[in-house]
């Protein structure tokens, strides 16, 4: 997101977008459409777009656990598995290797 200069809308609860700081929430789909309105004139602001894209670069490294949640993601993909009573591929030789 803040790689390409753009202003996120969100329709969330805002755990990594403060409404009007780094990004615009949409309370609900009915709000999109002012929501992007308000993201258009966000985006136009160039300094208060600079400082919305420096507060994203900071959070996404911050808050983006990646490593965590892919084996998160992982350790469900073999829990599924293990329920249909199929091996876990890649995942089960990495285990056990």
């Amino acid at each position: 997101m803040a790689a390409c200069r753009c202003c996120p809308i969100c329709l969330t609860n805002g755990e990594w977008v403060i409404d009007g700081l780094n990004g615009i929430i949409a309370e609900d789909v009915a709000q999109l459409a002012p929501s992007l309105m308000r993201a258009m004139t966000l985006a136009e602001d160039n300094e208060q777009l600079a400082r919305s894209v420096a507060i994203n670069r900071e959070l996404v490294p911050a808050k983006a656990l990646h490593a965590d949640n892919m084996a998160a993601f992982a350790a469900l993909y073999r829990e599924l598995l293990a329920r249909q009573g199929k091996t876990g591929g890649v995942a089960a030789r990495q285990e056990q290797g």
